[in-house]
């Protein structure tokens, strides 16, 4: 690669051709530029590969990125790829980089499946993060294999002096350069009297307009009785899914578990089924919303004294995924809906859920078409004849 000017190279070479020097080769260009003061720099004609140094340190690369998009593909077809690294620089300077790292297909970004999203080993799609543990000297065998649980300790060590030694801000600044996971990469730099991993969770779930709520794993023990534990996967936030994602089964979202001492009719489903199990050509996936009705609570405050007043209705569970074997998916709804003893609708243009559930003899948490008013006011010319179920 010879430069023709500074910060550019072009893969040539000068030789003799009959007598007269002549820069013969590819003429590929290796082209340097700084993006710093305008973010459309170097944009423009055709681009093979676009590597973006010290991402943690740019608050337009997103723009960039956009800007280069059409100079990475030729009408449908990508025809280059855009790479961005670097550490976590100032968090008003990295919020493009926290964006892709954190949401990686709604902005063209390779996904990989990955436990470091924050220190609970929640498991969800991120763009790629290195860890600190990993490859860190001296904690490699001599294959090349990274020690982790090795790594881990050392770096719980190093941080308990640290964090004597050090003022909180520049604490937290300073693990951040050496993150264990991506929470920690962009989490807040100032003096807090809170825990920052919690505040930085908190300060998502505001954003995402998110209440409290568990995600749970739903089976039978061995007597068939349904139970539920902690899960670490995530749920299901898109739609259509991403053709790449293998997992589609989902989490069962809680926000709040079924009163044990309710009465029938307190807990309400919808469902929305499938068809088919594993496909190629439907991008469905099921879903199922409880509902739970306002309902009057009567309490004892601390003085003693007896307090009535009406609790407001509300959503308490939600699923949405599929199984590559369809009666795994009907199994899941119908868990869910006896964990609940919810009394529940489903869209009747696919009858499957509802023949399994005949066929299970639980017909019972079905709701009948006669009872769903609606109906009545759409009348029977609008919808089909089915007993079971309406059209949503």
């Amino acid at each position: 690669m010879n430069p023709s000017k500074i910060m550019m190279w072009q893969q040539q070479i000068e030789e003799t051709v009959n007598g007269r020097p002549e820069m013969v080769g590819g003429k590929g260009t290796i082209q340097g530029v700084t993006l710093e003061k305008d973010a459309t720099n170097g944009v423009g004609g055709d681009c093979r590969l676009f590597f973006y140094e010290e991402a943690g340190i740019a608050p337009t690369m997103d723009k960039t990125k956009e800007y280069m998009l059409a100079a990475l593909s030729m009408g449908e077809i990508t025809t280059g790829i855009f790479i961005a690294a670097g550490s976590v620089g100032e968090l008003d300077q990295c919020k493009p980089l926290e964006h892709m790292i954190k949401y990686p297909e709604v902005n063209d970004i390779y996904a990989v499946e990955t436990d470091l999203i924050d220190d609970k080993g929640t498991i969800g799609l991120a763009g790629l993060f290195i860890p600190e543990q990993w490859s860190m000297p001296p904690y490699i065998d001599k294959y090349g294999n990274s020690l982790v649980k090795e790594a881990l300790e050392a770096l719980d060590k190093s941080r308990e002096k640290m964090k004597k030694d050090l003022e909180p801000g520049l604490y937290q600044l300073r693990i951040s350069q050496r993150p264990r996971n991506i929470a920690e990469a962009f989490a807040h730099r100032e003096i807090s009297i809170f825990p920052q991993h919690l505040v930085a969770a908190q300060k998502r779930r505001i954003e995402e307009k998110e209440y409290f709520s568990e995600l749970l794993d739903i089976s039978r023990d061995a007597e068939g009785k349904v139970i539920v534990k902690k899960s670490n996967k995530l749920p299901i936030r898109e739609f259509p899914i991403t053709k790449k994602t293998e997992d589609k089964t989902g989490v069962l979202e809680v926000w709040e578990r079924p009163d044990e001492k309710s009465e029938w009719g307190t807990y309400y489903g919808s469902i929305d089924p499938v068809s088919e199990g594993k496909t190629t050509t439907s991008e469905s996936l099921c879903s199922i919303y409880i509902y739970k009705r306002a309902i009057e609570v009567t309490r004892i405050d601390e003085a003693g004294k007896t307090q009535t007043f009406i609790e407001q209705d509300k959503i308490v569970a939600a699923w949405c995924g599929r199984f590559d074997d369809l009666e795994q998916t009907h199994k899941r709804l119908e868990m869910i809906i006896e964990w609940y003893q919810a009394w529940t609708i489903v869209e009747n243009n696919i009858s499957l859920f509802i023949q399994y559930m005949i066929r299970e003899n639980k017909q019972k948490y079905l709701v009948p078409k006669d009872q769903i008013m609606f109906l009545k006011i759409l009348g029977p010319t609008e919808m089909c004849t089915k007993n079971m179920g309406g059209r949503m």
